[in-house]
């Protein structure tokens, strides 16, 4: 897992390394240590300053600390006084708590130790003899295309030289070698009566040279930034003189477009260290957040941000949300995953997992979480509060025999990490909320089977669907099925085989019948 890396605000990690043992031997140096106590070894990284030297304020501070993830590597060498490598790019990998090395460290006297990061394999087959010599490779294999967190971490160099102290200690201050530029595009930020903040989504069109449409410029090079969330944008850039030219569009809805002012450019100098910070000014979005609850309908998107639909701010009319990453629509709200910190509601996919059937008698998990086929008015009432999908979606008696089916489903929609559940699959009493809060009405009868039939309503669920590419019903009708189990052998499921109705019904081994995945948040 990659680091939370942004650099703005300072953290600092102390840490013990805690080292493989490997024989003095097999260090690669004609000189012997003083010591044969492994070093121990302390990090800490400093802050990116803005060029006038004090702490800006942004929309986000939380962002803007430098932390290491559990798997995060970083370098160290070690040069003798004489310019000998007595350690050449030995890797430690932080696991959570402490850095490991792949070697232990001792100490040399008049040695000097230095770290760098993000770890890089390469410069173990390079000749590196020095400090400058690390960030001259960097600077050679610099790259501006820096959208995902990975690449832009790969781009943003720290380094450190400390020297063991008397009590066999490495201090590393680990400091960014780069600049860096952040562009803050104004979101609109929302908060429910129950303290619930979101933020509606926006696309970001850049124009770059040519009206390519990939990212701002520095000199010559065309920049790809990464988007840290919440209208931030960063990219790390060479230190000196640059010409840094902003030429963007920002769509708060789908046709309305924000113009940025900066086409011309502008001459920017950072040393390393240091970054500038351009603010976009919009007057048609709130700088405090503005109080509304979530509601049914609205579209939900894959960095958890969630366009209010319907008419909700005076004047404005939010009828036309954000097509680009919507990869949901609210069906329920206040309820969510039942027993989670995703309890504020849950989103349906627009499209459909997979097909296929029920896998039979190791699907069952117990008794007590089936509901059976009893057509009365008590069963059709267990149904309706069956909605402990997501329990049972996480319960390794499910993994191999139905969930399977939406494994792999994040990778065309991708559900947003920490701020959802993730796609799982619904239990009946989710399936039928679906149902009756996009504009099913319950018809009278106790027969669950057939009578009991949901009159559905295009003009809800489906109209949402179709406006941001999604479907509902293909032609032909369609079935659903949940992971609430009649039986072993039998799960129920909601229909729609004939216009404009849907009813519960149940499938078994050998019917075939589609999953749609919903998240919680």
């Amino acid at each position: 897992m990659k680091s939370k890396y942004s650099g703005l605000s300072l953290m600092s990690l102390a840490v013990s390394a805690v080292f493989v043992g490997c024989s003095q031997e097999e260090i690669a140096s004609t000189q012997q240590p003083e010591s044969d106590k492994a070093l121990t070894v302390t990090v800490s990284a400093q802050d990116f300053v803005p060029e006038e030297g004090s702490r800006a304020v942004t929309n986000d501070d939380e962002t803007r600390t430098t932390t290491f993830a559990s798997g995060d590597n970083m370098g160290i060498y070690a040069f003798s006084a004489d310019g000998e490598v007595l350690y050449n790019n030995v890797q430690f990998t932080y696991n959570g708590e402490n850095w490991t090395g792949t070697q232990d460290l001792y100490l040399y006297r008049n040695a000097t130790y230095v770290a760098y990061y993000p770890y890089n394999a390469e410069l173990g087959n390079e000749t590196i003899a020095s400090e400058d010599a690390i960030k001259n490779y960097f600077t050679t294999n610099f790259s501006y295309e820096q959208n995902t967190a990975d690449l832009y971490e790969a781009a943003d160099l720290m380094m450190a030289e400390a020297e063991p102290d008397d009590e066999g200690n490495l201090n590393f201050s680990l400091g960014h070698q780069f600049a860096m530029i952040e562009i803050n595009v104004p979101v609109r930020h929302y908060r429910t009566s129950g303290g619930f903040d979101y933020y509606a989504p926006f696309k970001m069109q850049w124009n770059g040279e040519s009206n390519i449409a990939e990212g701002p410029s520095v000199g010559e090079n065309v920049v790809k930034p990464y988007s840290v969330g919440k209208g931030s944008f960063r990219f790390i850039m060479q230190p000196g003189e640059q010409t840094v030219k902003i030429d963007g569009t920002a769509f708060y809805d789908s046709d309305i477009p924000v113009n940025f002012d900066n086409k011309e450019g502008q001459n920017v100098t950072l040393t390393a260290g240091q970054f500038k910070q351009y603010n976009v000014a919009y007057s048609g979005v709130s700088t405090e957040p503005v109080t509304r609850d979530l509601e049914v309908g609205d579209y939900y998107y894959s960095d958890g941000s969630i366009y209010p639909y319907g008419n909700q701010e005076g004047d404005n009319d939010l009828s036309d949300p954000v097509v680009e990453n919507c990869i949901g629509v609210i069906f329920e709200v206040g309820t969510g995953a039942q027993g989670t910190e995703w309890n504020h509601g849950s989103a349906i996919a627009l499209s459909n997992a997979s097909q296929g059937k029920w896998s039979g008698s190791n699907s069952l998990i117990s008794s007590d979480n089936a509901i059976p086929n009893i057509e009365s008015e008590d069963t059709y009432t267990a149904l309706k509060t069956a909605k402990n999908g997501y329990s049972l979606s996480k319960d390794p008696a499910f993994a191999s025999a139905v969930v399977g089916y939406i494994a792999n489903f994040g990778d065309n929609a991708p559900a947003p990490e920490g701020a959802s559940t993730g796609w799982y699959i619904p239990a009946i009493g989710q399936l039928f909320e679906l149902a009756t809060n996009f504009g099913a009405t319950i018809n009278s009868g106790n027969d669950i089977i057939g009578e009991r039939a949901l009159n559905f309503n295009d003009s809800g669920l489906g109209t949402a669907m179709t406006r941001v590419g999604g479907e509902w019903r293909p032609s032909g009708g369609m079935r659903v099925f949940s992971i609430t189990e009649v039986d072993a052998n039998n799960a129920w499921a909601l229909s729609s085989d004939k216009p404009g109705i849907v009813s519960t019904s149940k499938t078994n081994g050998n019917a075939q019948y589609k999953i749609r995945p919903i998240l919680s948040f």
